[in-house]
């Protein structure tokens, strides 16, 4: 009897891991039917840029009324060379400890105005200009694209680039890259090495080439273009500062497309988003995540596949077990684990990311749960054909 339940228990295991290999099978095929469909491309690209993670910042997360003081955001709206020339004489008169500018400065204009926005730039301490990666369709290369060298002479800069693709949500920002050799840092990293060398050195011991950004549960003070001159509180506000200057609309509050981007704080999803962060204000967030080592984990592939994979082996074994041997139950009891199941994955992922930030996303093993019954029916009718033509045993018979 002993020897029979042996037996039994070898088929059950047998049947449930092929079972497994089978759902991902499927799985991975119709994704990429799916992808090679041109006209489904919109709605798999909102499925793809939608994160269960998203929940959590957007709907869960209560709104805070914390404000951050070592982050001050200076919008230049579409101020000429001249006016952000003369916003940095007067931020830098009240002594922030790091001044960075989001805007570049690719071509020349008169010779005045240039030769004073470059006499601000370098009279300024620490300040930080910006530069992108550019990648050149006609040479297939990438490049750094920088202000011209009159204003970055001898001025330290970051690249701006995000790591996403265009319109969707930003999610991850390098701390640095390697190009033709040479290391580059972002922005952020940059700004933070003249803040605070401790927590620069802590980003750069973590070694990533890619961060999870943690979007701030905090408000940043902004000051918008015209206040600058008539703010009486500016050195409290300012002095010993990190000072981030960049495009915020032509006010602040105006919503304007121009460098605005999708964020996990975006309270709608897919194709009826709208971007709702400026550049500058994502950098204050890595900015302050990084001094705050508040960072996000991620589990790594070599354990998360294994684990995806003992997962579903184990909903097979019992799918399989009741199929079998509750018959008259089966149809009940499949469905209140998958219920369940789904409930506990979900809430189990919402609860690492909150308490423990570390980040797993389900949503591979939510469709394994909900299409797993379907796809094992279709196994148990190959597997039952294949047994009676080749008289072999299986679990079903």
């Amino acid at each position: 009897m002993k020897s029979k339940n042996q037996q039994s228990f070898k088929l059950l295991c047998r049947d449930a891991f092929i079972a497994s290999l089978l759902i991902f099978g499927v799985l991975f095929l119709v994704k990429t039917l799916i992808l090679s469909i041109n006209y489904l491309n919109p709605i798999t690209k909102s499925f793809e840029d939608f994160e269960f993670t998203d929940l959590y910042y957007s709907n869960l997360r209560e709104k805070s009324l914390l404000v951050n003081k070592d982050i001050v955001l200076v919008n230049i709206g579409r101020e000429s060379r001249q006016s952000i020339a003369k916003q940095i004489e007067i931020l830098n008169k009240y002594q922030p400890k790091v001044i960075g500018l989001d805007a570049l400065f690719t071509e020349l204009k008169d010779s005045a105005t240039d030769e004073f926005l470059t006499k601000m730039i370098h009279d300024a301490t620490n300040i930080v200009l910006i530069n992108e990666q550019f990648y050149n369709n006609d040479t297939k290369e990438s490049t750094i694209l920088s202000s011209l060298p009159l204003f970055t002479h001898g001025i330290s800069q970051g690249f701006a680039n995000f790591l996403s693709k265009k319109d969707q949500t930003i999610r991850l920002v390098a701390p640095s890259i390697i190009l033709n050799g040479n290391e580059y840092e972002s922005f952020s990293s940059e700004i933070v090495k003249k803040y605070s060398p401790h927590a620069y050195q802590v980003l750069k011991q973590r070694g990533r080439e890619a961060e999870i950004i943690h979007y701030q549960n905090e408000n940043f003070i902004k000051i918008d273009v015209e206040d600058l001159n008539h703010n009486p509180y500016l050195e409290d506000i300012i002095k010993g500062k990190i000072v981030l200057m960049g495009f915020m609309g032509d006010y602040l509050g105006d919503q304007d497309l121009e460098d605005l981007h999708l964020t996990p704080l975006n309270k709608s999803y897919g194709g009826h988003a709208i971007p709702d962060k400026y550049g500058v204000e994502i950098h204050a967030h890595i900015i302050s995540m990084i001094l705050k080592e508040n960072y996000i984990n991620r589990i790594p592939s070599y354990v998360n596949f294994p684990l995806i994979l003992l997962i579903t082996f184990l909903h097979m074994l019992l799918f399989i077990y009741v199929m079998i041997r509750h018959e008259k139950w089966s149809s009940f009891i499949t469905k209140l684990v998958r219920i369940i199941s789904f409930s506990l994955l979900l809430l189990f992922s919402l609860i690492l990311f909150y308490y423990f930030r570390i980040k797993v996303e389900p949503a591979f093993l939510l469709i394994v749960v909900i299409f797993s019954l379907e796809i094992l029916s279709i196994y148990r009718s190959v597997i039952l054909w294949l047994a009676n033509k080749l008289n072999f045993r299986t679990y079903f018979n």
